[in-house]
C-alpha cells in the first residue's frame, strides 16, 4: 500500500478521507433521491395523458454508476433521468421528435409551477434534454426517448427534430462487464478522484476540463487493465490509471465511445487548443503522482498530493516542517510558521480574544478571524504564505463547502466563521510552488452567534434605586 492510502479511503465512516470528502453524504443523496422522485412521478402521471403513449424512465450517468461527486468550484450535482415514450409500429400514436420534446418541455414547466424546491426551468430547452434547477446546488436533465415495443431499440429526440442512436443502459452493461465485481468498489473511488481533481484543476478554464463521460471511460479502461486484480491502496491505483490515460491520449486524442451512438463516437469533445491545456494539466497530475507514491511515510506523501487535491485532501493530525531534500528523496525538519490569531465580532474590528497557542479554542458563527504570521523573519525570503481551510462537519458539508486555498503574501489573512464544527486552517510556506513548511490550526466554530457585547438597558422597574 502507498503511504497515503489511509487518506484517500477507510473502512472507518467516521474517518476523514478523499473519498468521504468528494462523495455525497447518504443525506445529501436522500435529498437527491426525493427530488428525482417526485419529478419522475410527476412525469410517469402527466405525460401518458399527454401524449398518448406509455411512458417509463432509467435514471442514467455518474448517478446511476455511484460515481457523483460533490458539486465543486460552484458546480452543481449532475442527475440525469432518460423519459421513455413507448410505442410500436401498430401504435395509433406516434411522435415526431420535435412533439415529443414539447410534451417533455410542457410537462416539466408545469411541475416547476407547483414544486417549492424547482428554482427555474432552462427555456427553450437544450438540444439534447430538458433541464430543471433546484435548490442546494442540483439539476436534473431529462433526455427524451422513443423506445420501439417492437425492436426494442432506443432513439433520442432532438430538438432539432433528429432520432439519434443513443442507449444509456449500454453503457452501465458496459461498466458492469469491463470490472470484476469486487473491483468496482475502488474503480469507482479512482474515478470520482479524477473528476474531483479535473473540477478544481479547471476551475478558471472550463474549456479544458473533459466531460463527466470521458473521464470515467478513460479511468474505468485503465483500471481494468493496469490495477484490477492488484490489491493495492488507492493513492497507488490512481497512479496507475493516471500513468495508462496519460500514455493513451498521447497516442491519439480519440477515446472511443464504449456504447453505440450517432453524435459521440468520439467523447472527447476538447477543441485543439483545449486539449493541449488539459493534457499539459494531466502531465503535472501524472508527475505529482509518481513522486507521491515514492514517499516513505504519511505526512510526506500527503505534502505531495496536495498539490494535486488541495484543500479536498485531508492532512494527518501533525504540525511540522516538510522540506524536501531532492537528493535523499526525503523530507526534513523546517522552521515552522508562527501563527497568532485574533477573533472579532467585525472583520478588523476589536479582537475579543487573541489566540496564540497553536488552534483557536473557539469561535462564533460569523465572527471574524484574522491570522498573523509571526516569525517570518525566520522563514526564507523568497517564501509564499498560502492559507487552506479545510471544512469538516455535516454543517459544512450540507453546504458542499469543502474549504478553499489563497496565496496571501499580506500582513494578516482574514476569515469567516461559519460552520459549526472542528476545521482546519493550514498556513503553508511554499518556495518556488514547492511545500516547504506548514503549521496546522484547528479552529472550533460553535453555530451560536455571538452574544451582544453590552445587553440592552433593563427596564427601569427591574434596576435598583439609591435611597434618597
Amino acid at each position: 500500500m502507498g503511504a497515503a492510502a489511509g487518506l484517500f479511503f477507510s473502512t472507518d465512516a467516521e474517518q476523514e478521507t478523499l473519498n468521504k470528502r468528494v462523495r455525497p453524504g447518504d443525506d445529501q443523496l436522500e435529498r437527491l433521491r426525493e427530488r428525482k422522485d417526485d419529478l419522475v412521478a410527476h412525469l410517469k402521471r402527466d405525460l401518458p395523458l399527454s401524449s398518448g403513449v406509455a411512458v417509463s424512465t432509467w435514471l442514467q450517468g455518474s448517478y446511476k454508476l455511484h460515481t457523483l461527486i460533490r458539486p465543486l468550484s460552484k458546480q452543481d450535482y449532475d442527475v440525469d433521468v432518460g423519459i421513455y415514450f413507448e410505442w410500436g409500429h401498430s401504435s395509433d400514436v406516434k411522435l415526431t421528435p420535435a412533439e415529443l420534446r414539447a410534451k417533455l418541455q410542457q410537462s416539466l414547466l408545469d411541475f416547476a409551477t407547483n414544486d417549492q424546491h424547482v428554482k427555474d426551468v432552462e427555456n427553450p430547452a437544450k438540444d439534447r434534454c430538458s433541464r430543471a434547477y433546484y435548490e442546494k446546488h442540483l439539476h436534473i436533465d431529462l433526455p427524451g426517448y422513443h423506445y420501439s415495443t417492437d425492436t426494442r431499440e432506443t432513439r433520442l429526440a432532438t430538438i432539432d427534430g433528429a432520432w439519434e442512436v443513443s442507449d444509456p443502459e449500454k453503457m452501465v452493461d458496459w461498466f458492469q462487464e469491463r470490472l470484476d465485481g469486487d473491483e468496482r468498489a475502488q474503480a469507482r473511488r479512482v474515478v470520482r478522484y479524477l473528476k474531483a481533481w479535473a473540477a478544481l484543476r479547471f476551475e478558471e478554464d472550463r474549456n479544458a476540463q473533459p466531460s463527466s463521460l470521458m473521464l470515467t471511460v478513460l479511468a474505468t479502461d485503465a483500471f481494468a487493465d493496469m490495477v484490477q486484480g492488484l490489491n493495492i491502496g488507492d493513492d497507488e491505483a490512481l497512479q496507475l490509471v493516471v500513468e495508462e490515460v496519460f500514455d493513451r491520449l498521447s497516442a491519439t486524442a480519440v477515446v472511443e465511445n464504449p456504447v453505440d451512438s450517432d453524435q459521440d463516437r468520439n467523447i472527447n469533445r476538447l477543441g485543439d487548443d483545449n486539449f493541449a491545456r488539459f493534457m499539459d494539466a494531466l502531465k503535472q497530475l501524472r508527475d505529482i503522482a509518481r513522486n507521491a507514491v515514492l514517499a516513505d511515510n504519511e505526512p510526506d506523501a500527503a505534502a505531495i498530493w496536495t498539490e494535486a487535491f488541495d484543500y479536498l485532501l485531508p492532512l494527518p493530525d501533525v504540525t511540522g516542517m516538510a522540506e524536501a531534500d531532492l537528493a535523499k528523496g526525503r523530507m526534513v525538519l523546517v522552521n515552522a510558521p508562527s501563527v497568532r490569531v485574533a477573533v472579532s465580532a467585525e472583520r478588523g474590528g476589536a479582537p475579543r480574544q487573541v489566540f496564540s497557542n497553536g488552534q483557536v479554542d473557539l469561535a462564533y458563527r460569523d465572527e471574524w478571524l484574522r491570522f498573523y504570521v509571526t516569525n517570518r523573519h525566520l522563514l526564507p525570503a523568497r517564501a509564499e504564505i498560502r492559507w487552506v481551510v479545510r471544512n469538516i462537519g455535516q454543517d459544512a458539508y450540507d453546504e458542499n463547502d469543502l474549504g478553499h486555498s489563497r496565496l496571501d503574501n499580506g500582513e494578516f489573512h482574514d476569515e469567516h466563521a461559519m460552520y459549526h464544527g472542528r476545521h482546519f486552517m493550514d498556513c503553508e510556506v511554499r518556495v518556488s510552488g514547492r511545500l516547504y513548511a506548514l503549521t496546522r490550526i484547528p479552529v472550533a466554530i460553535t453555530r451560536t452567534q455571538m452574544p451582544p457585547r453590552h445587553p440592552p438597558r433593563r427596564p427601569a422597574y427591574t434596576q435598583l434605586r439609591g435611597s434618597r
